[in-house]
């Protein structure tokens, strides 16, 4: 019979008494966890069209005083809306427009709240009341008390504790900026929302019912607005031009990555991919070499900048990097002993002039002009560290076209002239997986059979230059 006066029997909730908005919570909690399904999910409706579930959201997280029926009545709303979101996806749509999504998630924990909360609703035990009259009655041989078991058709399955806890703190994390600024914007949203309501009920005749639009209604703020991810991206790209500080342009660079990983498609090419090249050829930080080689393993996802970074002549970079590889003796110790002892006799057979130094294959020029050499990898550092050679020693080996000077050999600026590796992001063995995966990227996008499987001439230009003689 209530439920079949739903909306009559909602207009308790508007009533300025205390006293009947608690009484009408209790009746409304009984039924909709002992009547039927249809009849707790039509009252659920109602909640939301009737607006009492946004005055009850007020009336739970917002309101305030230490007055024992507030409280009471701010317990009983927390368990309204729990009852009301149960699998309701109405009200569970209008909160994840109101509340930011790392609140919410904070429903579904199975943490508790710090410290114990008292119950202000204090549940009557029927049963000792019961047995209490019986002894206190003449008639004695009456039999025992016996009372129908409650009913709970729709249980919640909601945390609203730990979420009401949570709502009044303060988080600034990634999936979450919750502050008193945004909780006010959510008090002067839902409290204008309550107040046009009732202005329009007001206005209307009372023979013409009024719903609430709940489908519309959002909280809006401006710390929870979402940039767009080519905005974002663009954002912090400017940002890293701008900064001096070698932690901040890292920290840029993983952002841009990140971001660009999740969002590639959206953003599109990136019009400055040769420019990352450039910064690379020059970079003699290993922290940020290592950040702009991450960058560019998510840039490789767009075909238009593997285009870009095959003009600008990338190629000789990867591979002058990825084969410091050999130079990465930490790696995984073998406990084979005889595979070890396989190991000790070829360093044994090795040529005595080596010194299990390397091959005498590098020539300096000394102060005078004067070319020297060869000497091996290990006495070029040796001879670094007398300051025999310099940064802007020119340097010459097979295989190089020119002279260069010893800072733009990738073999000696990463091992010799950076002699602090201590923040570098990785070491060589996985710098040179990374830049594997990025070749085998640029190669997948030009292929060199098509799909008849016939062989495509000219050979794609980053093959060729990959299989191309030194």
């Amino acid at each position: 019979m209530v439920a079949a006066r739903g909306p009559s029997f909602y207009r308790l909730f508007q009533y300025p008494s205390m006293t009947i908005v608690k009484g009408a919570g209790m009746v409304m909690r009984a039924i909709i966890e002992e009547s039927t399904v249809d009849i707790s999910k039509r009252m659920q409706m109602l909640s939301l069209t009737e607006g009492a579930f946004l005055r009850h959201l007020h009336m739970a997280l917002l309101s305030v005083g230490r007055d024992l029926r507030i409280l009471a009545n701010r317990q009983l709303s927390g368990y309204l809306l729990s009852l009301w979101i149960a699998d309701n996806d109405a009200a569970v749509d209008l909160l994840s427009r109101c509340l930011p999504r790392g609140l919410l998630d904070y429903l579904e924990s199975t943490a508790k709240p710090n410290g114990t909360e008292i119950d202000y609703l204090q549940p009557r035990n029927n049963l000792e009341i019961a047995k209490s009259e019986t002894k206190q009655g003449r008639i004695m041989d009456l039999g025992p008390v016996v009372l129908r078991k409650r009913r709970q058709r729709i249980k919640s399955g909601v945390n609203w504790k730990m979420f009401c806890f949570q709502f009044a703190k303060d988080h600034c994390k990634a999936d979450l900026i919750w502050n008193e600024t945004t909780r006010e914007e959510f008090r002067r949203s839902v409290e204008d929302e309550l107040r046009i309501l009732e202005q329009e009920k007001e206005l209307a005749p009372s023979n013409i019912p009024i719903s609430w639009n709940h489908t519309e209604f959002q909280v809006f703020s401006q710390p929870l607005l979402r940039l767009s991810p080519g905005d974002f991206f663009n954002s912090v790209y400017h940002r890293f031009l701008l900064s001096a500080k070698s932690e901040m342009r890292c920290l840029c660079l993983k952002a841009m990555a990140v971001t660009y990983a999740r969002h590639h498609i959206t953003i599109g090419s990136f019009i400055d991919s040769k420019y990352i090249v450039n910064m690379l050829s020059k970079c003699t930080n290993p922290a940020e070499r290592d950040h702009l080689i991450f960058l560019i393993s998510k840039l490789v996802q767009n075909k238009d900048n593997v285009r870009e970074l095959l003009c600008a002549g990338i190629l000789p970079l990867l591979v002058d990097t990825a084969v410091l590889a050999h130079l990465h003796v930490n790696r995984a110790k073998i406990h084979n002993q005889v595979l070890f002892r396989i190991i000790l006799v070829v360093f044994f057979q090795a040529d005595v002039a080596t010194k299990n130094d390397g091959t005498a294959e590098w020539y300096y020029t000394d102060k005078e002009g004067k070319r020297q050499g060869p000497v091996t990898f290990n006495e070029m550092k040796s001879l670094y560290e007398e300051k025999v050679i310099f940064e802007r020693t020119q340097i010459w080996a097979q295989g190089l076209d020119q002279w260069m000077v010893l800072s733009a050999v990738s073999q000696f600026r990463w091992t010799v002239c950076c002699s602090v590796m201590t923040n570098a992001l990785y070491n060589f063995t996985e710098l040179c997986t990374i830049i594997l995966d990025i070749l085998i990227q640029m190669c997948a996008f030009f292929p060199s059979r098509d799909e008849n499987e016939c062989i495509v001439r000219p050979l794609p230009q980053v093959k060729r230059s990959l299989s191309e003689p030194v």
